[in-house]
């Protein structure tokens, strides 16, 4: 179950930590359909199995839920003032489930000596793809910007180059 647990996509407006419930009656397949969420909580995977219940009982289950980033194991949540008999899960944040690249040759007007990106993205849902692309380009800029200060950047170099805009909207594609 807590291996079923960890697999619920959950999609927040506004961060911070929040409970959730779940209870049923069996016998019944349990899944994301079946979590009672607060305003500001979404299940994105509503058809995910958590559960098989075989007989005649009651199965309820309390989640505190918060947003974050990146992966946290179970043994560095902090658990404070979490009431008696909840356990902590391993915590991942991050939405994105595959990322791949390609380059190809392009032209542009009559010239053909251009390149071009193919970027695919997959998320778990909880995010659109367009917001996840510009989130990393952010985190890229941050991490890279003072290593520009380094050295000369050798901009006498390089030629005037063309302006080339694009219209993200017409190029992206959702995956989810």
């Amino acid at each position: 179950i807590l291996l079923n647990i960890k697999e619920i996509v959950l999609k927040a407006d506004s961060p911070g930590e929040r409970k959730i419930s779940l209870s049923v009656k069996g016998p019944t397949v349990v899944t994301g359909k079946d979590i009672v969420t607060v305003d500001g909580i979404e299940v994105v995977n509503l058809d995910h199995v958590i559960a098989n219940i075989t007989k005649d009982i009651e199965f309820n289950i309390d989640f505190l839920v918060d947003t974050g980033e990146g992966y946290i194991p179970s043994e560095e949540i902090k658990q404070n003032n979490w009431p008696l008999g909840f356990v902590p899960v391993d915590a991942l944040y991050s939405p994105i489930k595959n990322v791949s690249f390609k380059v190809e040759d392009t032209m542009y007007g009559r010239i053909t000596n251009f390149n071009r990106l193919i970027i695919d993205v997959e998320t778990n849902g909880s995010i659109e793809t367009k917001d996840a692309m510009s989130y990393a380009i952010e985190l890229i800029f941050k991490h890279l910007t003072p290593i520009l200060e380094v050295g000369n950047r050798m901009e006498y170099l390089r030629e005037k180059e063309e302006e080339v805009v694009i219209d993200l909207e017409s190029v992206v594609k959702d995956k989810k």
